[in-house]
């Protein structure tokens, strides 16, 4: 019989994999964001640093892309188009401390892009655009509580609605699920086991 959190026939713990499977797919991500060229500058503006891991592109409503990638210091970084198709702005730090080299995000039924991470408390936390298309900046970093092992693994509308949520495995080991209420991301429904 298996021990009920180990893998089946490898005797791993689930936990274990969960982890080591997160920092290969981190390197992997590095490493395509290396290849990838002229994604990647060496340093980023308002003291950003060099990009590390995770790259994450999500297109406003006025079809400009914007990039979010982790900073060695585990920081936020983005930058976005100047122009649909057109050319860049610099990187610029959204700060945080972000663990488990994974950041996720969504756009809001209002155009609001938001981005999520797991702070150092194991908390989830987001940043949102305070504006449509990221007009007035951005947020400060905001928790929503639990406690997880893992980043955020999805990002999803929970229905017809186009109500976004954000999903992570807590520290039991469980999916754990949170929603917008409504679709311009207003607030949250808490922590549902999905």
């Amino acid at each position: 019989m298996q021990a009920p959190h180990t893998v089946a026939g490898a005797g791993i713990p689930r936990k274990t994999l969960r982890r080591v499977l997160a920092t290969v797919t981190a390197l992997i991500g590095a490493v395509t964001l290396t290849l990838a060229g002229p994604a990647t500058p060496a340093s980023a503006g308002q003291g950003a640093t060099t990009l590390g891991f995770n790259y994450l592109s999500i297109r406003n409503c006025d079809n400009r892309m914007e990039d979010f990638a982790l900073a060695l210091d585990n920081s936020v970084v983005h930058r976005w188009q100047l122009t649909p198709g057109g050319t860049w702005s610099a990187w610029y730090s959204l700060g945080g401390q972000i663990l488990y080299y994974e950041i996720n995000g969504f756009r809001n039924g209002d155009c609001k892009i938001e981005i999520f991470g797991v702070g150092t408390n194991l908390a989830m936390f987001t940043t949102w655009q305070i504006g449509a298309n990221g007009a007035g900046g951005w947020s400060g970093w905001a928790t929503l509580g639990g406690g997880f092992h893992g980043g955020p693994i999805n990002s999803h509308p929970r229905d017809h609605l186009n109500i976004w949520g954000v999903c992570a495995y807590g520290l039991d080991d469980q999916l754990w699920c949170n929603y917008h209420t409504q679709p311009n991301g207003s607030p949250w429904t808490g922590w549902n086991k999905f």
